[in-house]
């Protein structure tokens, strides 16, 4: 037997954090002499979700390449769906080939030294991104998308974004956002946090409120790891409003020294 029967692996990388890139490809080259590169198991890091394999055997993390009958020189990609983790990182990849079509045979029949980009290197972060931002309220209402509309149904809603430059929605994400008043020493939010748990990477806020006029962000977090923040625009709690049709309005703020009309 050869001393040395080496192939090559080469995985796709870079990628973006939280990304589903859904044709993502590995190749095999027999690098050797004279063997051929019948059968290898691949194993995918455990940071990463295998979305689709693609009529790929094996089960879990592993990959079960078979009849490859690669002679020396002969390369072979294989292509699967795979999400990348929301953590930044190099994930290294691993195998072990063999001569036989069937992943059998005596000892001297595994493949080796292997060599090629062996990890996937994940970059950026996923995010959280408001898209439907909290509009004025009155002081102690209800905070709506929609200014000084307690009862609206146009809620304020948060999604979770992948770390690509046009980042799109991490549909897969279920876990649980949630909102605090960036500002400190002025109103406090109720309840603190505002929680909710996202459905297909949204999540949604009914219940919510701030006890003290002021001008207010909301900072998204979630405890999910990998992800940035996201705060909001600023709007402004007011402390009296009233309604009034254009021809008559009035407004009165009572205090214990002072009223202001």
């Amino acid at each position: 037997a050869a001393p040395t029967k080496p192939i090559r692996m080469d995985v796709e990388s870079p990628e973006w954090a939280g990304f589903t890139d859904a044709s993502y490809t590995v190749t095999l080259t027999n690098e050797t002499k004279t063997q051929q590169l019948g059968s290898a198991d691949i194993t995918v890091p455990s940071q990463l979700t295998i979305v689709d394999r693609n009529g790929i055997g094996g089960s879990g993390n592993v990959l079960q390449l078979r009849s490859l009958e690669l002679a020396p020189g002969e390369s072979v990609t294989v292509t699967l769906g795979l999400r990348m983790p929301c953590v930044s990182g190099g994930y290294p990849w691993g195998i072990e080939a063999k001569q036989s079509n069937d992943f059998s045979g005596p000892p001297g029949n595994a493949l080796g030294p292997v060599s090629g980009n062996r990890a996937t290197t994940v970059q950026g972060s996923c995010k959280l991104r408001f898209v439907d931002q909290p509009a004025s309220s009155e002081r102690s209402a209800q905070i709506r998308a929609d200014a000084f509309q307690p009862a609206s149904a146009h809620l304020v809603t948060v999604e979770a974004i992948d770390g690509s430059p046009a980042p799109q929605r991490l549909e897969w994400f279920t876990g649980a956002v949630d909102l605090r008043l960036v500002q400190s020493g002025a109103g406090a939010l109720t309840p603190s946090p505002a929680s909710s748990a996202a459905v297909a990477g949204l999540a949604s806020f009914s219940d919510m409120a701030v006890d003290q006029s002021g001008n207010y962000n909301l900072r998204a977090t979630t405890t999910a790891a990998g992800f940035t923040a996201g705060d909001s625009a600023t709007f402004q709690v007011i402390g009296v409003v009233e309604r009034c049709r254009p021809a008559q309005c009035r407004a009165e703020l009572a205090g214990a020294d002072t009223t202001s009309t």
